[in-house]
């Protein structure tokens, strides 16, 4: 991720990126950044704006189109930064072992959190948001 950040041009989404980043931890972004930090400001320029710019890197890709499965499949429409992130939020709000339950079993997303697949990628995109 951070070869696209060495681009020291214009370009919109790395601005939005370093000030997102900025706002998250107060600090400029450097070449030993706060990578949980990154991976969110990644997720959320994502959210703002995935026009093709940001699609032309691999890693921004959504599943779906990075690995040519379904894209209705709920979190296939995240690219892989953004899934990191969701994952990394659902670990802080509700634990390891209740995300750990998820993967463990075919059971709805509903029956482990108590919301829909929907509502809590709202709830990131909320967290995500935060100071913004």
């Amino acid at each position: 991720m951070l070869h696209v950040l060495s681009n020291n041009g214009d370009d919109n989404y790395v601005n939005t990126i370093r000030e997102i980043y900025y706002i998250y931890t107060g600090n400029e972004l450097t070449d030993l950044p706060n990578m949980r930090a990154l991976i969110d400001a990644y997720s959320y320029a994502l959210l703002l704006d995935s026009d093709e710019v940001l699609h032309m890197y691999l890693a921004f890709l959504p599943i779906y189109q990075r690995y040519n499965v379904k894209p209705d499949n709920e979190g296939n429409e995240l690219s892989l930064p953004q899934a990191t992130s969701l994952i990394a939020f659902l670990v802080d709000t509700y634990s390891f072992e209740t995300v750990l339950k998820l993967n463990e079993s075919w059971v709805s997303v509903e029956s482990i959190f108590g919301k829909s697949y929907e509502e809590l990628r709202e709830d990131w995109i909320l967290w995500l948001s935060r100071g913004i």
